[in-house]
């Protein structure tokens, strides 16, 4: 179990409780032998104080596993003050030794009488100077903490401190209400400490510990919170949201008015906000703006003002979700649905999460900062849902946008399913969008005051956009004045719209094109006229006027946004003019230097533009952990859904080399933007520039993976040299500076251990192949088995592994090393014990998976338990046992079905045999 961030603090309350103990004990020591009547020592059960002695000596055990587990948390190494209080903490624990045999000298024995005794005894003691010896002892320790905990928590250095920022920044983040009572209990702290150094100390014995006491539990606990919140989140979780482009100005204000404009109906979306539960749906054409109605009811304040006259007296929950079938998995799945949604609750009803959660909350007493690799099941995530959304007291109101039901990677009719029942609860309601496809339609679409459809009601925001836009425009302006024939363009333009935006986005685009080339108002009409009524003539339209001289390289962008799993970075596109083939080998490790980019986001936006005549365009994402903030996407999703029709999949292969491969030029790209990262501390981090380029690095050769005809070894080989080569540059930075390599889950791992860890199969066959005795390495202690077993199994590198002599019975001691190392699930006693790779793997399911026995067998879970009889096969001991198991099926039969039991049982059965033929032998 990894202790909590602030558990230095927890010890520094400890020494405390004991310095205030042991100063009241001498006083009240001093005070009886000055009695003359020795009535309060009749009251005195020595045996009681010798037991409150040592719990209080107990509570300073161990104190650099407090220290270090604060330091790992952030990988901060402690300060001089801070090792300090580690000394002092045993110090204080050598002097409660030396107490409780005082204690000891002054137990009254025999028939002797009690007062006369005792006073005798303790006569003896003072007389021998030692009660005095210890108060000075005491004095002296409390002052020395006292300037030690406050220098701790004014040096800027300090781990104490920088957790505590840590976790009221991350707070911050979350929006969590915590923030402030940490920031004012470490002002109390201070303040406290400094008088407990000037004053008596059993005047402030009540005051100083229980502030201590508060500021480790009150960091514990918002270190859980963040932590669930971290597990939750995911990296592109808000990034479709901030694609949407913006209500143009007073657009979709109809939204929150009495009357619907064209048909002057009453508007139930409204009244449906103000006061009704269940679905409301959002239908309407491609390129209509439901995404963008979508996002503008989400963030608007009228919409929260509506909602809260339905929540009354409740706390009002809104979250919302973007489905996106161009981004990574998470966009497009119902698991990043759920954790999305969980995310945005969570954080509004942080005192649920307990509820909520209860397995990861209670199995963890502390939690190091977002390091945590929280494993989620549909089941835990589906338990949460309804734990939240369940009628009580303290819970919430929940109403959630959920956009783009129709970018859902999977059955429609199982979206369909779980909408339905989660707004059958009475404490929340859902207002959802998609394509009118069919089975949207027969699920959501029978109820007239519960749906709309968005063309239907945008020819005024049409007419808004098409006016204001044009008449920016200084020469249009000046053309027109009043005259009829430009309002009857304008006219034109909304009519052949027929409500859908993204039409008139493009037409209203081309015009200004044609005013900056100073057409005429009959050079404007014709555009107009020629300009398709649908959208996908339009794009073939602008595909066909593309130069021939661009021809090819055109294909090539358009190929590589469509393969690409999320828009790639301008930079990808820049090496498409590279003539060698293995540009990417022979390029060097040269950095780059960022001064350049402004000049080279100009040129390549000049090539993009004369390339893809704008239906590729710049994402500008001002974000520090990336040194290009430009990347490429599609204009919209109905441009990727034409280019990714047969016929133009087939004619974009037409036009470029036989040879070209996507995917396989998308990795090299990425290979040679590596090379170029700039080598200092900031760029070579995990969460930052090198981090984000070698995990998709990994990404796109998983995928090349698949394809037969791309060979990858030589390129592999290369991205090992220059993996290799930075992250000795990082370590180097670790020891020269306060940056830690190893904070970094990408470099805390030599390359073979990180493809092992990535299931990159093709590299670890090649390398083991290579390199046999290499699958005997160690990495912390631990083999490569365990890499390939943890977080979650990889059956393909499992089995590369036992075939090249791997062995499941290896033991090892498993202490993590390191915060890169936390996904044991193991507590404190039995992290220090000696464990088997198989034995983790086995303790590991019945950790993560035990809730989920007797539900249907989902691919991942054939995966764990293939994975399990493999390991049998290749000689895992069928008669392992430790203190938490009594045998492997008693391990596993919470977790698997009694017919996956039942194989378990035939096959230990059968080995068991041969074991004991073999033990025999032996003997």
């Amino acid at each position: 179990m990894v202790l909590d961030p602030l558990s230095a603090l927890g010890l520094c309350g400890n020494i405390v409780q004991f310095i205030d103990f042991g100063a009241k004990l001498i006083s009240k020591s001093t005070e009886l032998y000055k009695s003359a009547s020795g009535a309060s020592a009749e009251n005195l059960d020595l045996a009681l104080i010798a037991d409150d002695l040592r719990a209080l000596s107990e509570s300073l055990a161990d104190p650099a596993s407090a220290i270090s587990a604060s330091g790992r948390a952030m990988n901060i190494p402690p300060t001089n003050n801070e090792l300090r209080i580690q000394v002092l903490a045993q110090k204080c624990r050598e002097l409660a030794e030396q107490l409780l045999d005082v204690i000891e000298s002054l137990q009254v024995r025999g028939p002797h009488r009690r007062w006369a005794s005792f006073r005798q005894a303790l006569n003896s003691v003072l007389k021998k100077g030692k009660l005095k010896e210890l108060d000075e002892r005491l004095q002296q320790y409390r002052n020395e903490l006292s300037a030690r905990l406050i220098m701790a928590l004014q040096d800027q250095n300090s781990m104490i401190l920088r957790n505590l920022y840590e976790l009221i920044r991350t707070s911050n983040r979350f929006d969590l209400r915590q923030r402030e009572a940490l920031a004012q209990l470490k002002t109390d702290i201070l303040q406290t400490a400094k008088q407990w150094r000037s004053t008596p100390p059993i005047d402030h014995e009540n005051v100083l510990v229980p502030k201590l006491e508060k500021m480790a539990a009150e960091g514990s606990t918002v270190a859980k919170i963040q932590t669930i919140l971290d597990g939750l989140g995911f990296q592109s979780m808000r990034v479709r949201h901030g694609k949407i482009p913006d209500a143009f100005a007073t657009t979709f204000q109809w939204a929150f008015a009495e009357r619907l404009p064209e048909s002057n109906a009453q508007n139930r979306l409204h009244e449906w906000l103000m006061s009704e539960s269940g679905i409301f749906w959002i239908s309407g054409k491609p390129g209509s703006g439901k995404s963008t109605l979508m996002k503008y009811l989400s963030d608007h304040p009228k919409t929260a003002k509506a909602l809260h006259s339905w929540a009354g007296e409740k706390q009002l929950v809104i979250g919302a979700y973007y489905f996106w079938s161009a981004g990574t998995e998470l966009q497009k799945t119902e698991e990043g649905l759920l954790r999305s949604l969980l995310f945005d609750i969570a954080r509004s009803t942080p005192e649920l999460i307990p509820k909520a959660f209860p397995n990861h909350w209670n199995e963890q007493g502390g939690i190091s900062l977002s390091r945590q690799n929280l494993h989620w099941t549909n089941s835990e995530l589906s338990y949460a849902m309804q734990s939240f959304t369940e009628e009580g007291s303290g819970s919430p109101k929940l109403c959630l946008f959920i956009d783009g039901l129709d970018e859902y990677d999977g059955d429609p009719d199982a979206t369909i399913s779980l909408l339905k029942s989660l707004s059958g609860r009475p404490n929340i309601k859902l207002c959802i969008s998609s394509r009118p496809w069919n089975q949207f339609e027969e699920a959501f679409g029978q109820e007239l005051g519960r749906k709309l459809y968005v063309h239907d009601l945008t020819r005024g925001d049409i007419q808004i956009y098409v006016h204001r836009n044009l008449h920016r425009n200084a020469r249009f302006a000046k053309m027109c004045g009043d005259a009829p024939q430009y309002k009857e363009l304008e006219r034109e333009i909304v009519e052949k719209a027929k409500g859908v935006f993204l039409w008139v986005f493009l037409v209203v685009r081309s015009l200004l094109q044609g005013l900056t080339n100073a057409d005429t108002f009959r050079d404007l009409e014709r555009r107009v006229e020629r300009f398709p009524g649908e959208l996908e003539p339009f794009f073939k339209q602008m595909l066909d006027s593309v130069e021939d001289v661009y021809q090819e390289e055109a294909a090539s962008f358009f190929l590589l946004a469509w393969h690409a799993v999320e828009p790639l970075s301008v930079f990808t596109y820049s090496y498409l003019g590279e003539k060698d083939p293995d540009f990417a080998i022979s390029m060097d490790i040269a950095p780059m230097d960022e001064k350049d980019l402004p000049d080279f986001y100009d040129q390549m936006r000049k090539r993009l533009n004369a390339r893809c005549k704008g239906l590729l365009e710049f994402v500008h994402e001002q974000r520090s952990d990336h040194i290009c903030y430009y990347k490429v996407d599609f204009l919209h999703r109905t441009v990727r859904d034409f280019f990714r029709t047969q016929d133009m999949a087939k004619l974009l292969h037409s036009r470029v080399r036989p040879e070209f491969e996507p995917l396989h030029f998308i990795y090299k790209a990425l290979l040679c933007q590596l090379k170029a990262t700039p080598q200092n501390t900031h760029r070579l981090r995990a969460d930052n520039h090198a981090g984000h380029l070698i995990k998709d690095l990994i990404l796109y050769v998983k995928k090349c993976e698949t394809k037969p005809r791309i060979e990858l070894e030589a390129d592999l080989d290369e991205m090992e040299r220059v993996y290799s080569y930075l992250r000795e540059l990082a370590q180097r930075f670790s020891r020269n500076t306060d940056y830690s390599a190893d904070s970094d889950r990408i470099f805390a791992y030599d390359f073979l251990t990180l493809a092992v860890k990535s299931d990159l199969v093709l590299y670890v066959s090649h390398k083991l192949s290579l390199e046999p005795h290499r699958v005997k390495q160690k990495l912390r202690g631990r083999p490569l088995l365990h890499y390939a077993l943890q977080p979650s199994p990889r059956p393909k590198v499992v089995e590369i592994l036992l075939k090249h002599g791997a062995d499941p019975n290896q033991t090892w001691n498993p202490r993590p090393s390191s915060s890169v190392d936390d996904e044991l699930m193991l507590d404190e006693d039995d992290i220090h014990q000696s464990w088997t790779t198989w034995g983790l793997y086995l303790h590991w399911l019945n950790n993560s998976y035990a809730t989920e026995r007797g539900t249907e067998k989902t691919g991942s879970a054939k995966v764990r338990f293939d994975v399990l009889l493999e390991m049998l096969a290749y000689g895992a001991d069928p008669y392992w046992r430790n203190d938490l198991y009594a045998s492997v099926v008693a391990a596993i039969e919470p977790v698997f079905s009694p017919a996956d039991i039942s194989i378990v049982r035939d096959i230990v059965s059968k080995k068991g045999s041969i074991w004991v033929r073999l033990s025999n032998w032996l003997r």
